[in-house]
């Protein structure tokens, strides 16, 4: 998941990079669970509660980041927010 998400950064983080004893400690975080599901819920958090200024950061941002799903996100942030 790392190499999916950092590919499009100029300097990729690697979690080779990390220090064994800080992998050693987040998988132990780690828990397992079932959860029976009755129903799902959606909501959208596309930076509805900020100013003008920092949405049109967000949607620059996403597109500097020249990829498919970053360009969507871009898209549904502006429609969010009308515009």
């Amino acid at each position: 998941m790392t190499a999916q998400q950092e590919v499009i950064s100029d300097h990729p983080w690697s979690l080779d990079e990390a220090p064994a004893t800080y992998i050693d400690a987040m998988c132990r975080g780690i828990i397992g669970f079932k959860l029976p599901i009755d129903s799902i819920q959606a909501q959208f958090k596309l930076s509805q509660n900020k100013t003008v200024e920092n949405i049109t950061g967000v949607i620059n941002g996403l597109a500097q980041l020249k990829t498919n799903d970053a360009a969507e996100m871009a898209m549904k942030v502006a429609n969010q927010n009308n515009g």
